[in-house]
């Protein structure tokens, strides 16, 4: 409460230096005469210089102590610059999405022709036999291919089994190289199986003979 009475007691002291500033008696002819300010605004000034070293104690608002420049010199600024708020920061750009690799491309385009059928001796692109679609996904990235899978398996460079990554060609049979998939990971490898089936993906086969890395 005493602090409520001591913010109302000194905008009393404000208001009154101001309507003295605007209404001193003699001010006019004090300033034709000289060219100082004139007395009542000077002694008002004085008097408001005493109030503005008491704001910070009473917590005036930031409107009246942004003012109080001006008012101790008994006259606004008319070149006082209005507050501007802070200007946003550019938000920094999205880093661009890295380029796929070859072997990302390989994949996505095998991938791209799940529900396709198998058609013997059909290199695509509405059907596919096992070594059509192994060929046509190592073409989207510029890699030529053997068009059957023996002749994939006896021209391609061999790697172990346990050593098979995504992007590797992984070869079947029952004692001879008769089919061939793109293996994709976690055991599985997606290829175009037989007649009347279509384009999938699938556990490799118990009967692998081996496997091959086109690209490395």
């Amino acid at each position: 409460m005493a602090r409520l009475h001591r913010r109302g007691r000194l905008l009393l002291v404000v208001v009154a230096v101001v309507v003295g500033v605007g209404f001193a008696p003699g001010a006019a002819a004090q300033t034709s005469a000289s060219s100082g300010p004139p007395a009542g605004i000077a002694a008002n000034g004085a008097d408001l210089q005493t109030v503005l070293a008491a704001q910070a104690d009473a917590d005036l608002p930031d409107w009246m102590l942004s003012s109080g420049s001006w008012l101790a010199n008994g006259i606004p600024d008319p070149d006082a610059e209005p507050r501007r708020k802070p200007e946003r920061e550019p938000e920094p750009e999205p880093e661009p999405e890295p380029e796929p690799s070859p072997i990302e491309i390989v994949l996505a385009t095998a991938k791209a022709q799940l529900g396709k059928p198998y058609r013997w001796a059909s290199t695509g692109p509405n059907s596919f036999d096992c070594s059509g679609l192994v060929t046509f996904a190592f073409r989207s990235v510029g890699v030529s291919m053997p068009r059957t899978s023996s002749g994939m398996y006896a021209a391609l460079p061999r790697i172990d089994r346990s050593d098979m990554r995504p992007g590797d060609l992984v070869f079947s049979g029952g004692g001879r190289v008769s089919h061939v998939g793109i293996y994709i990971g976690d055991g599985k490898m997606v290829h175009s199986p037989n007649s009347g089936r279509t384009v999938e993906i699938a556990p490799l086969r118990r009967n692998v003979i081996g496997a091959a890395r086109p690209i490395h």
